[in-house]
């Protein structure tokens, strides 16, 4: 009901006038009002029921003189001011005033919202029904019991919506996402904001609106992702995943109060669910069928911020990241290691030309260094171990070619000793090379005595010589041939897993090259454990673990104004303690299978204020003064959104402060101007200290450059007493 229509009005009567007062002003504004107005107004005091909408929507609780200033501002369309009037009250002042603007500017509209928000969050309905009683009695008139003032609360905000409604009706796409990602945002990003349900109202209704234009959105993602499927070029995919990921982007910005919500409400939002599980599914599909890990992980890097509000898809795509990232890892280290191998083989011919002391002793060099990067690697011992053995043979067959084609005994001898030292460590080489430096020592000492040498043999079979070295030759061969094959195997982190117990699981595997390779018994005993930071950043994204061992080495998240505690079975602190708050393993691993951990996250206590307070930290400074020495707008608008306010403490420091322009207008300094083009403002000083509360914030990340004017570190405003 619009106050220029409520009966108290329009008939300029109190709130507790009874109905001889009533009918007697109806008659007599029966001259300035069309009688089928002043008879509607009337009836609708009398009628007790009628009568409630009329009280919820006037100024029941102030005083005459208010009530006389407020009928000026209705008479003349002026705002109402706002001060000292309570809840119920101020509510309707301050939605009238909202009727009234005509403000093109969305954050003001904006902010305007969440006072509207607040204010009816706010409201006392014992309260209100209390005053209305009371106004009740003195008019001798009957009681209304609180349910029907909680009824008729609901039809106030059907109002509201309404009118919020129309309010932003006027204004374009991108404005509306804009103002609309704002209120969500604000009611994201403080813990302490207690969103209500005008704010739900007005983010429901953004989800109406804007349907179709992101159903629209998500198919044409839906067909890109089919395009992108069909290419068989891969320079054609890999450029197709770039304007995916422009697409995407632009996709989220109307998405992102949609997910804002979800995020507080723990509900999910099927649309965003559904296009984030395709999405994954492609980098999956560019991994595992197109071998194209670089674009995979480019993909799920930038999904990582689309996706962020997203609890589960967005530790999925955490955890993609690291796979993607120790595979690419591991893949250049195998193809730097191939490439060595290849390398020595080169050296090897190269050798066995024309062959030389110092030739023999980088070659033997090479061999030990190339062999202690392949221990090295974190890789299944089956597999490591044939990779050694071909390195071994390949060596040891330059060997064998020394002595028995170019009669270089001594050269032969030399590496023989050389592989001893280096592959005595695993027992099916060691008895052969200690045999080969044996032979040809036998060989060296008879040279003297005999001139006919014998042929030093492989005692890898009883075929002749020119087989074995046939034989040592197609080895080396193999020993490529698997090095490749398992090059998405080194790195440490190949097999790990992404899943989620609301859909199919997926994994990223190993790119085999068309030979098999085997694995080793213990591998079936060991498990990914997905560690899910619950809105912590950095650290550790998975560990693998095995059963009945200690967990594995991993780094702790962190999390501005949180503390860490370490990672539980279960949220919040649940279950089972694994790790503690330095990581330490304080539970061996107990489960038959991998699984999810959660971080255990204690906020921060408030703490004073100093330059050296780390970004979301909660803090609090007792000032005397203060002043919105600095100004913030968005180019184009004629006002300022945001103040930076030169504040003195008790202790005499300068502290600065961030914070809305009508955060400042409504505890600080109501008469202070927002005009860009009217700057006023006056230093507000206190004869004792008034306590603000907020967060630690880098200046940097609400303005570049500010630093330079407030110093590191500022005060996001929350509250004041």
């Amino acid at each position: 009901m619009a106050l220029q229509n409520n009966p108290f009005y329009l008939l300029k009567v109190s709130c507790n006038a009874g109905r001889r007062e009533i009918v007697s002003a109806a008659d007599e504004m029966s001259f300035a009002l069309d009688s089928e107005t002043s008879s509607k107004a009337q009836n609708e005091l009398i009628n007790l029921n009628k009568r409630l909408s009329s009280e919820i929507n006037w100024f029941i609780d102030a005083d005459e003189d208010t009530i006389e200033s407020i009928r000026a501002c209705i008479d003349s369309e002026e705002p109402i001011s706002t001060d000292g009037l309570s809840a119920l009250s101020k509510l309707n002042a301050t939605l009238y005033n909202f009727s009234l603007s005509n403000e093109d500017d969305s954050y003001e509209m904006g902010y305007s919202i969440l006072d509207i928000d607040e204010q009816f969050s706010s409201l006392d309905t014992e309260g209100i029904t209390s005053i209305i009683n009371q106004n009740r009695d003195k008019a001798k008139l009957g009681t209304v019991q609180v349910q029907d003032v909680h009824t008729e609360l609901g039809k106030k905000r059907e109002e509201i919506r309404q009118l919020i409604t129309e309010k932003l009706s006027s204004l374009d796409q991108d404005s509306y996402v804009e103002l609309v990602t704002m209120l969500a945002e604000k009611c994201i990003a403080d813990d302490d904001y207690n969103d209500g349900v005008i704010l739900s109202d007005v983010i429901d209704q953004y989800e109406v609106r804007m349907q179709s234009a992101l159903e629209e959105s998500t198919d044409e993602i839906e067909k890109h992702i089919e395009r992108i499927k069909s290419l068989a070029n891969d320079e054609a995919v890999s450029s197709n995943i770039d304007s995916l990921i422009h697409r995407v982007e632009k996709w989220d910005v109307l998405a992102q109060p949609l997910q804002l919500k979800s995020q507080a409400s723990g509900m999910p939002h099927e649309i965003s669910e559904h296009l984030g599980s395709e999405l994954r599914n492609l980098a999956l599909y560019l991994h595992n069928e197109k071998g194209l890990t670089k674009e995979a992980l480019t993909l799920v890097n930038a999904m990582k911020s689309v996706f962020a509000e997203l609890g589960v898809l967005s530790d999925l795509f955490e955890t993609d990241s690291g796979a993607l990232n120790d595979l690419l890892k591991g893949q250049k280290e195998a193809e730097e290691i191939v490439t060595e191998l290849k390398s020595l083989q080169n050296e090897s011919e190269s050798i066995k030309s024309i062959p030389s002391l110092t030739k023999i002793n980088s070659f033997v060099e090479r061999v030990k260094k190339l062999d202690r990067r392949i221990k090295a690697v974190d890789l299944d011992s089956e597999i490591k171990t044939t990779v050694r053995e071909n390195l071994c043979y390949m060596a040891r067959g330059t060997a064998i070619e020394l002595h028995n084609t170019k009669h270089q005994t001594s050269y032969a001898l030399t590496i023989a000793k050389a592989l001893v030292d280096e592959f005595g460590d695993m027992p099916a080489l060691r008895v052969k090379l200690t045999e080969d430096v044996t032979t040809l020592n036998q060989q060296l000492l008879l040279s003297g005595l005999n001139r006919t040498t014998p042929t030093y043999s492989s005692s890898r079979s009883s075929s002749s010589s020119n087989n074995k070295g046939c034989l040592i030759g197609f080895l080396v061969v193999i020993g490529i041939i698997v090095l490749i094959s398992i090059i998405s195997s080194i790195g440490g982190s190949s097999s790990k897993s992404s899943s989620s117990s609301s859909r199919p699981s997926s994994s990223y595997s190993q790119s085999n090259s068309g030979s098999s390779s085997n694995s080793s018994s213990s591998t079936t005993s060991s498990y990914t454990v997905t560690l899910n930071k619950s809105s912590g950043t950095g650290g550790t994204s998975s560990v693998t673990v095995r059963n009945g061992s200690a967990m594995p080495t991993a780094t702790a998240p962190t999390r501005s104004g949180y503390t860490f505690k370490g990672y539980y079975s279960s949220s919040n602190g649940g279950g089972t303690q694994y790790y503690d708050a330095n990581m330490k393993s304080v539970h061996n691993w107990d489960k038959s299978s991998g699984g999810t951990l959660y971080a255990y996250w204690v906020k921060k206590a408030e703490e004073k204020f100093t330059s050296s307070a780390s970004s979301g930290d909660a803090v609090y400074a007792d000032i005397v003064s203060i002043f919105p020495e600095i100004g913030i707008y968005t180019q184009g608008n004629s006002y300022y959104s945001y103040f930076v306010c030169r504040c003195k403490t008790s202790s005499g420091s300068t502290v600065w402060v961030y914070m809305t322009c009508t955060e400042y207008k409504n505890n600080f300094d109501s008469s202070a101007s927002t005009s860009i083009f009217n700057q006023y403002a006056e230093e507000v000083t206190y004869s004792s200290s008034k306590r603000i509360h907020g967060t630690a914030t880098r200046a940097e990340s609400i303005m570049s450059g500010l630093s330079s004017d407030t110093g590191t570190m500022v005060i996001d405003f929350s509250s004041l007493g």
